[in-house]
């Protein structure tokens, strides 16, 4: 996707997830991250998202602004793989 650019680094069966870079389209950038504060706003809602236990399991171990961003760049990844 052109605005994501979330980075990764893999070696051997694991994969190390990085962040959403400053390298795409900043406008972008910021509906993820609006996207992401909106779901957090409603968490009797979280259980019908295909990552609903993730968040679930984050949102205990997370502050709520790290808990945003690391969302957003879930919601990048998702993103780049579904384009339409």
């Amino acid at each position: 996707m052109a605005g994501s650019d979330a980075t990764s680094v893999s070696t051997g069966n694991r994969t190390i997830l990085g962040r959403i870079t400053k390298r795409g389209n900043r406008y972008l950038r910021m509906l993820f991250a609006q996207g992401a504060r909106a779901i957090l706003l409603r968490p009797m809602s979280w259980a019908k998202h295909s990552f609903g236990p993730w968040l679930t399991a984050a949102a205990r171990r997370l502050h709520r602004n790290v808990l945003a961003a690391a969302l957003a760049n879930k919601l990048a990844r998702i993103g780049e793989h579904h384009p339409y």
